[in-house]
């Protein structure tokens, strides 16, 4: 991609939709302003549930020769986010992965959800009859393409990690801990940002189990906590813009920007390019 952008000498955008989100833009606003100094390091984990979690260990993402395992398919969202927040490049970094829970230790396996002999009992079981875009698009499908997108997230094909840490070393001396899973009770994440002057902290649940009279739910219920904690200050909440659409609200602020007949100043630099894309991957 990088070369056929030199080759050719056109633009190529690349469209990170959650630097678009408005409370994830806030902390871009707080970090250019210096609101805690200079940054040294960042701590950052993120959530998967076992719902959205879980489904990448059905389908092709399953096989790291497919999808370059999570690292690439899911998380590069997460690293241009960092790069992009601290405005830096990442010059070094070390990880390590583990498949801690979706393997035959965890639960006994079968090829798939519809020969499953255990689809009464298994929290995971996934039924393509049930659902008519499902149906339509795989079950029916499978005699062209011998796709099965119920495959069992417990089977030993898996080749993938569900548990991955790392860190980061960047080109102005900041530091990155990162983690990822994906068997988590809840979505979202947490980030601190340590600087010369204090703490930036942000919560962000995505999606919950609730209890309702009906059982238990996935629902997203959005909420967003962002802490600004000087030193020698007392510490104060940065309230969060409402959002709607999805990504947090990044993508109809994102297409806004892509389609705009006139482009307004990007003062936080959101519009990403092949570049930037390159350095959420390596």
């Amino acid at each position: 991609i990088l070369d056929t952008v030199k080759e050719t000498g056109n633009d190529c955008i690349v469209t990170f939709n959650y630097r678009y989100s408005p409370y994830r833009a806030k902390l871009k606003e707080l970090l250019q302003e210096e609101t805690i100094g200079k940054i040294t390091m960042v701590d950052f984990h993120w959530y998967l549930d076992t719902s959205h979690g879980a489904d990448y260990f059905r389908r092709w993402h399953r096989e790291a020769s497919k999808s370059g395992t999570l690292l690439v398919h899911k998380a590069t969202h997460h690293f241009d986010l960092v790069n992009w927040w601290l405005a830096a490049r990442p010059v070094a970094v070390a990880a390590f992965g583990a498949n801690s829970f979706y393997n035959p230790s965890t639960s006994p396996y079968s090829t798939r959800c519809k020969t499953c002999p255990r689809t009464s009992e298994c929290r995971f079981f996934m039924n393509l009859e049930k659902n008519d875009h499902l149906k339509a698009l795989y079950l029916d499908a499978e005699a062209e393409d011998g796709y099965f997108r119920d495959r069992c997230v417990f089977s030993p094909e898996i080749n993938i990690w569900d548990t991955e840490t790392l860190i980061v070393r960047y080109d102005q001396g900041q530091l990155l801990s990162y983690s990822l899973y994906n068997y988590a009770p809840y979505e979202g994440y947490r980030i601190a940002f340590v600087g010369t002057k204090g703490r930036i902290e942000q919560e962000v649940i995505e999606a919950a189990y609730v209890k309702t009279e009906k059982g238990v739910v996935r629902k997203g219920i959005g909420a967003v906590k962002t802490m600004v904690y000087p030193l020698f200050a007392e510490p104060y909440e940065v309230p969060a813009e409402q959002h709607t659409g999805d990504h947090g609200g990044g993508d109809p602020r994102m297409l806004r920007e892509l389609f705009a007949t006139k482009q307004e100043g990007n003062v936080l630099h959101q519009q990403a390019t092949s570049f930037d894309g390159a350095m959420s991957i390596l």
